[in-house]
This record gives C-alpha cells, structure tokens and sequence, in this order.
C-alpha cells in the first residue's frame, strides 16, 4: 500500500522540480531561440581574447574590437545596404555596435525606441 502512494506522489514532486529549475533552465538557454553573438562567435573558432583582449577576462569587450573583424561602421552598412531601412547607415550619430549587439545577452533593435522596422539584431 504504501509503494502506491510514494507513485502518486511522483507527478507532484516532478511538477515541483520543474517550476523551481525552470528560472536556472532560462539563464543557460538561448534567448529567442537564438544562439547569443558569444556563442556564435565560438563555434566560429572565435576565442575569448579576440573581443575580450584580456585573459582572464577583466570586463566587458570594447565594442571598437569589432572593427578589427567585420570593418568599421561604413563597411558594415556597405555590406546591410540592401536592407529596406539599413540599420547601420543611421541618422544617430556616433553609434558603438553595442547600442544593438551584445556577446552574452539576447541583442536588442536601438532604432525601435522610436522605429517599428522589425530588424531582427543578431
């Protein structure tokens, strides 16, 4: 008698784990389904050192490391120029590749504060 109450407790204690691990699940995950730039650019055979500069790691990586591998702003918006609203020829001035692409979070569309384009920012 008592095995079968141990197997109905089962579902419940699986629910319970669930719910508590699902906060540690969401922070190991990809963000939208996405790979982060991070990752991308490791499995790319892109070490840390390139953006970082420093191993161990001492802080962010500067967002002018960028340009040493995908050229400066006017190359990259070369490149999207074919895009129906080129998110790197922007009217903002001086802005870092940061405002939009981050290595180790989910990247974000700076121009949607007051766009509606849609980019989807690698």
């Amino acid at each position: 008698m008592t095995g079968n109450k141990n197997l109905s407790l089962f579902p419940l204690t699986l629910l319970v784990l669930l719910v508590l691990l699902q906060p540690l699940a969401l922070c190991v995950l990809p963000a939208r389904g996405a790979e982060l730039l991070g990752q991308k650019h490791a499995s790319a055979g892109v070490e840390c050192v390139a953006c970082h500069k420093k191993i161990p790691v001492d802080g962010s990586a500067p967002p002018d490391g960028c340009i040493g591998c995908h050229g400066d702003l006017r190359k990259v918006a070369e490149r999207t120029k074919t895009l129906r609203h080129n998110p790197h020829d922007s009217h903002q001035d001086e802005l870092t590749c940061d405002a939009c692409h981050h290595l180790h979070k989910p990247s974000v569309d700076f121009c949607a504060q007051c766009h509606t384009f849609d980019f989807k920012v690698p």
